[in-house]
Formats: C-alpha cells, structure tokens, sequence
C-alpha cells in the first residue's frame, strides 16, 4: 500500500492486472498512480520511458478486440506506442480484487 496526500492507494504490478499467463515477474523499480473518477491504484512497473504528449489514434474495435487498449500514438521515426485505457484497467484491478 501507498499512503500520499491522506490516502491509502493498493499496489499492484502492470502484468498482474493484464494477466500473468505464468511469466515470471522482474523487478519494479517504478510506479504510476493512476486515478480516475475516486479510484486509485499504484501500478508498479519494471520501467519508465519518459513523459511526452501525443496524438491518440482510435482502433478499429471490430479488428482489436482488447479492452485495456484505449489505441495507439505515432512516437516519430516510424515508432508506435499502445496507450492504455486507464478507467478500464482500473475497473479490472477491482474485478480481480
């Protein structure tokens, strides 16, 4: 648990809330809190890439069917990034809970 600001936010790690499928986690060094509408939770991660702003692409649904995927950002250099969906990834952590 992450006690900040008053609050007591619960811990857990990216891979746990995707699911595991059995990989062996390594280490988390860092995290980000996510929050969204009175919810919370400290997503332990093994890194950080940086922080930048970005320009979000939908997918198609009837071709991605993945509900933690909010789409995808065009990082330069013919490079993409997934973006997560943050309200969905944190209604499965309280799913699983």
């Amino acid at each position: 648990m992450l006690f900040r600001s008053g609050r007591t936010h619960p811990v857990v790690t990216l891979r746990s809330i995707l699911g595991n499928n059995g990989v062996e986690e390594g280490p988390c060094e860092h995290g980000v809190l996510l929050e969204h509408q009175h919810r919370s939770v400290l997503v332990a991660v093994e890194s950080l890439n940086g922080y930048r702003k970005m320009v979000l692409k939908d997918f198609n649904r009837d071709m991605v069917r993945c509900d933690f995927l909010a789409g995808v950002a065009q990082l330069g250099g013919s490079r993409m990034a997934l973006v997560l969906d943050v309200p969905e990834l944190l209604r499965s952590f309280e799913r699983r809970r």
